[in-house]
């Protein structure tokens, strides 16, 4: 509390008229000091006045010993070249005798040398003012601490200090301690006066204190800042505030009602600033006193909450509204709420309980269908004991007996120390896809069966063709063939008995048999080639390939794998036939070329020209245009399961693969 070196004042003492007039004079100069430093001054000064002393000094208890800070000091002009003494003291000197003892100390002169307390002052008394007796008397505080010391040496008049003067000096500490004390409570005072208004400046919420009838007193500068009001707007109103809106004034109305009667204390408002704009606030408010309307209010500006609420709540219901699509339900078990389960409003639309209160675990698991609770049971079970995830699916009776298949997935959480907290989970109605793909698989066995009745129809469609075939070539062969055979005999033997005009258009005759007889036999060959069965695939494939490019004008090569030959040897031959006879009609080619070869347990024929080429058409155009050769033979390697692909482009040729599964066993 001091500012360094003591003040010390030089100045003659002219004593009072009398000392009771000195003592008031100086009870109200002390009184009215702002400072301990002013006051001390004052004491010294007053203390040597009233005394009629030649030098007086007011020092300060250092805090926990007994050493003194010397703050003021006052001499008469004839002690002068002590004025600079400054010389710190520890405690043990003749000015520890009074603050030790907590009483006043009077010494004359000769007492005071005689003292083994001024004996023993140490280094410093030869350089100490000299004292002619002693006047010390310390200052206690209310609660009986020692605040200071006032010193009194050498009396002007050269007398000892006697009682009067004591009792006088007694005075004087008892008013300097009082207002010691008082400036102490109001440094106190101004220091939580400055930390409060720190604290209120340093707040994010604005604060609000009024007095009675709620005028506003002061306001923080947070709360300025909040509204946009200046503090010299605000302080000094009554309601309606400037900050009030008024067309929420019925509101703030009932608030300050519910305020009065001391049932709410917090509330949700919208406050509106200097420029007009709106923003929603929490308001908390405690009484200050009795006084009606007096009290402090703390505002929190909550448009970041509102805008996080709304958006929580948008969420919550993009949330719910994904739910209801998706039929995905959500649930929570809290296992330190044991009995009830938190559902979601999907989750209550898929168990049949939408307008239930809270479903107990117990009704859940009786709307389990009684076949699965053993195992969502165990499920459950082992989830909690292991602290794992758990999946399964199970059906469920809705109270309105619809049956529904649940899928269902949950976790535990747990606490650091391993204790459930809660059990959390989705509930997936899964009854429609289930049913949907019951009827998939039930169209998908239908259409294997279709496919299968198909496959053995064509088979016996290609069965039967190739029966007609036969037939036709026997009909053919032993008929026609036969008959025009006999034809030709006959037209030679009448030749050789006609005239020489005759004979010519008999040979006529007969070539032209002779030629129709090659061809019949060729078709016959094509047909039923008899050469399949008594020389093999590949004797029966250059048989029907050469009668083809012989008639097309162009050369076929083969490639035959005899690991290829009898799967499907007939089917084979007929592709080969029907892809040769294209190459004939339509690609103009000068080569072809045919391949047959395994390809794991199935057959590959590929047969490839170098003809004009074409752009592929799906069957359908193909049947419309009158071309039929090929869709058919898709249509019969698909009855096997097989596959047909064309590869072809205008000037680039043609290359046909048929890829024949083994036959079925």
């Amino acid at each position: 509390m001091s500012p360094g070196a003591p003040i010390v004042e030089v100045a003659p003492v002219a004593r009072p008229s009398g000392p009771l007039q000195a003592l008031a004079r100086a009870s109200v100069e002390l009184n009215a000091a702002q400072r301990v430093v002013d006051l001390f001054r004052a004491l010294a000064r007053n203390a040597r006045e009233v005394i009629g002393a030649g030098q007086a000094a007011v020092s300060l208890t250092v805090e926990g010993s007994h050493a003194q800070e010397v703050i003021a000091v006052a001499l008469d002009p004839s002690l002068a070249a002590w004025a600079g003494y400054d010389a710190e003291t520890d405690g043990t000197g003749i000015y520890s005798v009074p603050v030790r003892t907590g009483r006043p100390l009077r010494l004359s002169h000769r007492e005071l040398v005689e003292h083994p307390a001024w004996r023993g002052f140490g280094a410093h008394a030869g350089d100490h003012p000299p004292l002619r007796g002693l006047l010390a008397v310390p200052m206690i505080g209310l609660a009986g601490g020692n605040l200071g010391l006032i010193q009194l040496s050498d009396r002007i008049d050269g007398a000892e200090f006697d009682e009067d003067d004591e009792a006088m000096a007694v005075q004087l500490a008892q008013i300097a301690s009082v207002a010691l004390e008082r400036l102490g409570r109001e440094q106190e005072l101004r220091a939580e006066r400055d930390r409060v208004r720190s604290i209120m400046d340093s707040l994010a919420d604005g604060v609000v204190v009024t007095g009675p009838g709620a005028v506003i007193e002061s306001v923080s500068p947070s709360f300025c800042r909040m509204t946009g009001f200046a503090a010299r707007d605000l302080v000094g109103t009554a309601p309606p505030y400037p900050f009030w809106p008024p067309e929420a004034q019925a509101r703030i109305d009932d608030a300050v009602e519910r305020y009065e009667r001391g049932g709410v204390r917090e509330f949700d408002l919208v406050l509106v600033r200097a420029d007009g704009s709106r923003f929603p606030v929490a308001l908390s408010a405690s009484p200050i006193g009795d006084a009606r309307g007096a009290g402090v209010a703390v505002v929190r500006d909550i448009t970041g909450r509102v805008a996080y609420e709304e958006e929580l709540r948008h969420g919550r219901g993009l949330l719910a509204e994904a739910q209801r699509i998706a039929h995905l339900g959500s649930w929570t078990y809290r296992f330190e709420e044991p009995g009830n389960l938190e559902l979601s409003d999907e989750m209550r639309r898929i168990l049949g309980v939408e307008h239930a209160g809270p479903l107990s675990i117990d009704r859940f698991m009786g709307l389990v269908h009684p076949d699965d609770r053993a195992m969502v049971s165990e499920a459950l079970s082992a989830a909690v004991q292991r602290g794992s995830r758990y999946m399964v699916e199970h059906r469920l009776l809705r109270p309105d007996g619809d049956e529904r298949t649940l899928l269902e997935q949950g976790e535990v959480e747990r606490d650091a120390g391993g204790r459930p907290l809660r059990l959390m989970g989705t509930t997936l109605d899964v009854t429609d896809r289930r049913r949907a793909e019951d009827e998939a698989r039930a169209q998908a066995a239908r259409v294997a069966a279709l496919a299968e009745e198909r496959g053995r129809l064509v088979a016996d469609a290609l069965t039967a063709e190739e029966r007609a075939r036969q037939h036709l070539a026997e009909v053919l062969h032993d008929d026609v063939l036969q008959d025009l055979l006999a034809t030709r005999q006959e037209v030679v033997e009448v030749a050789r008995r006609s005239a020489p005009g005759e004979a010519d258009a008999l040979e006529r005759a007969r070539q032209g048999i002779v030629r129709a007889t090659a061809r019949l036999r060729e078709v016959v060959g094509e047909l039923h080639p008899v050469t399949l069965t008594h020389g093999g695939l590949e004797t029966a494939l250059r048989t029907v390939a050469e009668s083809i490019a012989g008639r097309g004008g162009f050369r076929v090569t083969f490639e035959i794998d005899c690991a290829a030959v009898g799967v499907h040897d007939r089917l084979v031959l007929a592709l080969a036939r029907e892809f040769l006879v294209n190459v004939e009609k339509h690609s103009g080619a000068e080569h072809a070329h045919v391949r047959v070869a395994r390809a794991g347990p199935a057959v590959r024929l590929v047969v490839a020209d170098d003809g004009r080429g074409f752009t592929p058409r799906v069957d359908g155009e193909a049947f419309y245009r009158g071309h039929i050769g090929l869709p058919s033979a898709r249509e019969r390697v698909a009855a096997l399961g097989g596959s047909l692909s064309i590869d072809s482009a205008p000037g680039q040729g043609a290359r046909i693969t048929a890829l024949i599964p083994p036959p079925a066993a």
